[in-house]
C-alpha cells in the first residue's frame, strides 16, 4: 500500500522546492507558485486549533497533487476517496500509519481518532478517518472553502 499523504521531506524531493516554499504555498501566500490545497495538518491537539492558530505544523502533502496540478478542481470527498481506498471500511493500525506516515505513538496521542479493538487488533472504521482528514484539513483556508466543501453531507462514502 503506497502511502497516499507524504511528509514535507517527500513533498520537497517530490517538486525540487524548499520547505519554506511550500509551507507559503500551503498558506495560500506564495506569490510565484499555485497554493497547494490538499494538505492536512497532523500536529497533536485539538483540530480547529491546530489548522488555523497554532504555529506548530506537521504537514501531509496528498501526493498526486505535488506531481500533477488538475488536482485541484476536486472536492474533499473525493480526494478522501482516493486517499483511503474505496473498498475498505476497516483499517487496521499498521495500515492507518502507513497511509498517513504516521508513528504509532503520534496516532496514539490524537484525541480526535478514535479506534476500537476488532479481532485482536486496532482498528478504525472508513468513517472516523474520514472525519479525522476533514477536521485536518487546511486547505479549505487557503482556497477560501467552508470547512466542509463537499456540499455538507456526511456521506462517507465514495463518489463514482
Amino acid at each position: 500500500m503506497f502511502p497516499a499523504l507524504v511528509k514535507i521531506d517527500v513533498a520537497t524531493v517530490l517538486t525540487g522546492q524548499s520547505i519554506l516554499t511550500l509551507f507559503q504555498r500551503a498558506d495560500g501566500a506564495s506569490l510565484t507558485e499555485p497554493t497547494l490545497v490538499w494538505v492536512f495538518n497532523f500536529s497533536n491537539g485539538d483540530p480547529q486549533t491546530v489548522s488555523t492558530k497554532s504555529r506548530r505544523r506537521d504537514l501531509r502533502f496528498w501526493h498526486p497533487e505535488l506531481v500533477a496540478t488538475e488536482e485541484k478542481k476536486l472536492k474533499l470527498d473525493q480526494v478522501i476517496a482516493r486517499i483511503l481506498p474505496a473498498k475498505k471500511i476497516i483499517f487496521h493500525a499498521g495500515e492507518v500509519d502507513q497511509l498517513f506516515q504516521l508513528r504509532p505513538r503520534t496516532r496514539i496521542d490524537f484525541a480526535d481518532l478514535h479506534g476500537e479493538i476488532k479481532a485482536r487488533r486496532y482498528a478504525y472504521t472508513r468513517a472516523t478517518l474520514v472525519e479525522f482528514l476533514r477536521n485536518r484539513w487546511i486547505g479549505s483556508k487557503a482556497r477560501g472553502d467552508e470547512r466542509n466543501p463537499s456540499g455538507g453531507t456526511s456521506d462517507t462514502s465514495p463518489q463514482s
